[in-house]
């Protein structure tokens, strides 16, 4: 079984909750919520948030769980671009910029509250 969805599956039931709880709470069908826990399916970012803010874990905790490729396939050996790989790029270019927004946002804050003691 793959990192994340073992460790989907471990959070659920360390939270008490049902595939199906989880799935409603993601806004998916169970048997979406399942292909992660099998590792069927990559959850894509947003629902990787999702997932890290209902199991108070933080975000970086679950992406650095996404498989990496193992070996060469077929379709890299064709020169296609890898689908595994494009994916996990994506989503961890997006996370970063999520993560960056969030960062200013932070700092931004951290700047009004000085402000307001200051005032």
């Amino acid at each position: 079984m793959e990192p994340l969805a073992e460790e989907l599956k471990r959070l659920r039931h360390a939270h008490g909750m049902t595939q199906e709880a989880v799935a409603e709470h993601l806004g998916i069908t169970q048997p979406t919520y399942c292909d992660y826990e099998r590792g069927r399916k990559i959850p894509p970012l947003e629902r990787l948030v999702r997932l890290s803010r209902l199991y108070g874990v933080p975000l970086e905790r679950l992406i650095v769980l996404i498989p990496a490729p193992q070996r060469p396939n077929a379709a890299r050996a064709s020169g296609k671009p890898d689908a595994t790989a494009t994916a996990r790029s994506q989503l961890l270019g997006t996370a970063m910029l999520v993560l960056d927004r969030l960062q200013a946002e932070l700092q931004h804050l951290r700047q009004q509250l000085k402000d307001a003691r200051g005032a």
